[in-house]
């Protein structure tokens, strides 16, 4: 089977779908029996995609500007993929882009819906897109994918699909993630000004992570573990983020505000993005790792911590709860008082601290990327069996 794969995500590697995309192609090739692949990605500003990329199969950017095609397939529907790419059996989506196709099926993988259900949380132009892309996949796929089931139960809500044609593929893990030597784990963290204990919580700045609620948890944890810091790494607002869609509707001066109002900026390191193997370090040396987020399509940073060894206390609202499922404790993230506690017993039980740890790595054991990608074949086989 020949096989068209959107990479323009992978142009954006800190991001969930840049990961993504990046790690499931790069999962194919390591899977037997794998596709033939052809790559696509316009990008109209970088002139060799796949050197950039690097992700091995050949790379089509056909330099388009970015607004004008996607203005045409949206509008016109024209041109097909195919007509770019050549002919495939089929043609597999994520993210953004969802192009007519003259042959072969589609199939999309969706990874949340999370503009739809709270569009609150995000600028206005970013929900049209988020609506415009969503339907697209529902109206037009052959199949789609999530990569959990609170998902799939959420895309099924508001879109009233068949359940027979969207299917859960969980995300992996990369074995990158791992537990490191200990000495060179905390060379790594003082490195980055965390010379004593610290939580840490990797992520971006939206406002479904409930940065803010995280900011009134670490006061009544800090009460009574003065020695304890709270790092933060992941992009920051406007520095870091400028090129991401909606970035000014990210928690930003907001954050910074409520830490001088509760008086804990001095204690609230605020890393940003960091860049490999410093995060893998990071979560080794880590106490323990906090998610207190509203809403995940599937919640990776969990799943990295626990794979590293470190005990993870996370929301326990949308797909956390599978992802990290019994390998963690989960609080209700507006329940602050109680998610301080979760944290001050497993930094007072070192039983449990160890329970979890054990836990959490036989957890993301379960989860590898090659399962994504036979997975991901397996749908894909299904809906060209069916064209």
């Amino acid at each position: 089977m020949k096989l068209g794969i959107d990479v323009v995500g992978a142009l954006r590697p800190h991001t969930r779908a840049g990961r993504y995309t990046a790690e499931f192609v790069s999962a194919l090739t390591r899977i037997d029996p794998g596709p033939e692949v052809v790559l696509f990605c316009n990008a109209f500003r970088v002139k060799d995609a796949g050197k950039v990329l690097g992700l091995g199969p050949p790379v089509v950017n056909p330099r388009i500007p970015g607004r004008v095609l996607l203005t045409a397939w949206r509008c016109l529907r024209w041109p097909p993929i195919d007509v770019l790419i050549g002919p495939v059996d089929g043609f597999h989506t994520s993210d953004l882009v969802h192009p007519p196709q003259r042959h072969g099926a589609t199939v999309a993988t969706v990874h949340d819906v999370g503009a739809l259900v709270h569009p609150d949380w995000y600028a206005p132009d970013v929900v049209e897109v988020h609506r415009r892309k969503n339907e697209a996949a529902a109206r037009n796929s052959d199949a789609i994918i999530t990569g959990s089931e609170f998902t799939n139960d959420e895309f099924v809500r508001l879109h009233q699909i068949g359940r027979n044609c969207i299917h859960v593929v969980p995300y992996g893990v990369s074995s990158f993630f791992r537990p490191v030597d200990p000495d060179r784990a905390r060379a790594t963290a003082t490195r980055h000004g965390l010379t004593g204990p610290f939580l840490l919580y990797v992520g971006t700045r939206e406002r479904r992570k409930n940065l803010l609620g995280l900011m009134e948890i670490f006061p009544r944890l800090s009460q009574r573990r003065p020695d304890m810091t709270l790092a933060l790494a992941g992009m920051r607002p406007w520095a870091e983020a400028s090129g991401v869609h909606g970035a000014g509707h990210w928690s930003g001066q907001e954050v910074e505000a409520r830490m001088r109002k509760l008086g804990i900026a001095g204690r609230v390191i605020v890393l940003g993005q960091v860049p490999l193997p410093t995060p893998r370090d990071l979560y080794s040396a880590a106490e323990a790792f906090v998610f207190p987020s509203y809403y995940e399509g599937f919640g990776l940073p969990a799943l990295e911590a626990m794979a590293c060894g470190v005990p993870v206390v996370a929301s326990s609202r949308s797909a956390l709860r599978e992802v990290v499922g019994g390998a963690g404790v989960l609080v209700d993230p507006d329940e602050h008082e109680a998610f301080a506690d979760a944290i001050l017993r497993l930094m007072d039980e070192p039983h449990e601290r160890e329970r979890l740890r054990a836990r959490g790595l036989k957890r993301a054991a379960q989860f590898t990327w090659e399962s994504t990608a036979r997975g991901t074949m397996g749908v894909c086989r299904e809906a060209v069996g069916r064209e």
